[in-house]
């Protein structure tokens, strides 16, 4: 299932978790969250550790994801049960150069696809 968004802005925490935030316009209540806790992956089998996504408004657990595609005005998301288009043209430019970073050092072990990040 493909869902279209449209980002207001993007925040980051980097400690023991990983965690990038994509606040949904209009009003930046709901969060699509891309998130890694790379200290607790050992106590999970092999094909439940990576990279997940969670969007704040759905009832089911995160889903791991698969491939990151990066544009000059969206990204796509795309994890085991979904594609999420991000439309990231009011993201400011050092936060999106923030949150390329932050993909890279979740994805450094290729746990993901990353495409234009």
């Amino acid at each position: 299932m493909t869902k279209q968004l449209r980002v207001a802005f993007v925040t980051i925490e980097e400690g023991d978790d990983l965690i990038l935030g994509f606040a949904l316009a209009p009003h930046a209540h709901d969060m699509l969250t891309v998130f890694r806790s790379p200290h607790l992956e050992h106590i999970f089998p092999p094909e439940q550790r990576g990279i997940e996504v969670a969007l704040d408004d759905e009832d089911e657990e995160s889903d791991l994801l698969r491939e990151v595609v990066w544009t000059d005005d969206a990204v796509v998301l795309r994890t085991d049960r979904h594609a999420y288009v991000l439309d990231i043209q009011a993201v400011s430019d050092e936060d999106i150069g923030d949150a390329k970073a932050l993909l890279q050092r979740m994805a450094a072990d290729g746990a993901a696809r990353l495409e234009g990040v």
